[in-house]
């Protein structure tokens, strides 16, 4: 999109992109960035226009919340067993799983609260500082059907940190099509 938009051909250009039904204080958001952005360079392309959509959709109106999680492993036990807990369009919603590792257990539980068919295309954890106290933040990336978005989740627990950042990312897939992330109203009545 070379000039700046109005409402509705920014509504059309976000429907061509595959964002369908976002919430209109989310489009307002994405509308007021993309103008922020367009200011500064001449052309802004689909890219980063999804770019933009991704980011609010995912910080400022996400469909899923994290709430909990909790997970029992170690040497003793040969597995990991998590219980985590989502709110999914305003109902909360609990799962258990289990693993060979926390976050593994943690992940399965989230795809039995949130079914989706994306793989984990990539996984890290680095430290924002020094110390064994420093701030965990979680980097992921999640594939499907040739769509990769990007996750991120910070705290100071490693697990909540990565449960977080597998929730950003699945927000990133449920703007661009309710097809990748299930949230219809039956399930949440499951």
């Amino acid at each position: 999109m070379s000039s700046m938009p109005d409402d509705r051909s920014f509504q059309h250009k976000l429907q061509e992109l595959g964002y369908i039904g976002l919430d209109e204080a989310c489009v307002a958001d994405a509308l007021k960035s993309y103008r922020e952005l367009k200011s500064a360079q001449p052309f802004v392309d689909d890219e980063e226009i999804e770019g933009i959509v991704d980011d609010v959709v995912a910080e400022r109106c996400p469909r899923i919340r994290f709430v909990s999680v909790a997970v029992q492993s170690g040497s003793v036990q040969r597995h990991a067993d998590a219980r985590v807990e989502l709110e999914v369009d305003g109902a909360k919603r609990t799962a258990q799983a289990h693993s060979d590792g926390p976050v593994h257990a943690a992940f399965n539980a989230i795809r039995t609260i949130v079914p989706h068919a994306a793989n984990l295309h990539t996984f890290s954890i680095s430290a924002a500082g020094p110390g064994p106290d420093a701030v965990a933040i979680a980097s992921l990336k999640l594939e499907e059907h040739g769509r990769i978005v990007e996750g991120r989740g910070e705290d100071v627990d490693t697990l909540v940190a990565s449960t977080k950042a597998l929730v950003n990312a699945l927000n990133k897939l449920a703007a661009k099509t309710e097809q990748s992330v299930h949230l219809s109203p039956a399930f949440l009545t499951a």
